[in-house]
């Protein structure tokens, strides 16, 4: 019998460069503008930083794939 092991902890398999960030910030940015056509309110603004901010930490996350 095998000894009861702990699961091995998911590392970052990606890694973005400062460039990368930026304009992946900015596709996202203006996607949003020509789909609404205005600019984000406070609100919207903090939810895509805080999407865009779990997809850099995590992209390969099960919560950034379609389902």
């Amino acid at each position: 019998m095998k000894p009861a092991t702990t699961p091995k902890a998911v590392t970052n398999t990606v890694s973005f460069t400062r460039d990368q960030m930026v304009m992946i910030t900015e596709k996202a940015v203006f996607a949003f503008y020509r789909r609404f056509e205005r600019r984000p309110t406070e609100q919207e603004q903090a939810a895509l930083v805080s999407c865009l901010t779990r997809y850099f930490l995590a992209p390969d996350a099960p919560s950034n794939r379609l389902q």
